[in-house]
């Protein structure tokens, strides 16, 4: 499993590249949206737990086109690390 998801993020665009994908296609905005995947609390829960949602989680930023293309999709991060700091990759 491990390997295959190293593999798969090698492949996969930086933020950066997705923006200037979004540049060269001549969109004037992109849709950056983010979510929290449930999940079952942890043994170090707190860094899994915002407050805003009330339960414990992972937080993954997507970048999207105007139509709603995935152009980039962030590694999940502790559900407590703001959406700001989680979509700059």
């Amino acid at each position: 499993m491990r390997q295959t998801t190293a593999l798969l993020a090698e492949q996969a665009p930086t933020p950066k590249q997705g923006l200037r994908r979004a540049r060269r296609k001549g969109w004037g905005y992109t849709i950056v949206e983010g979510t929290l995947i449930a999940c079952d609390r942890v043994g170090a829960d707190r860094p899994f737990y915002p407050g805003k949602h009330k339960q414990h989680g992972m937080n993954i930023q997507v970048v999207a086109a105007p139509e709603g293309e995935p152009l980039w999709t962030s590694w999940s991060l502790p559900g407590a690390v703001h959406d700001t700091r989680a979509a700059r990759g």
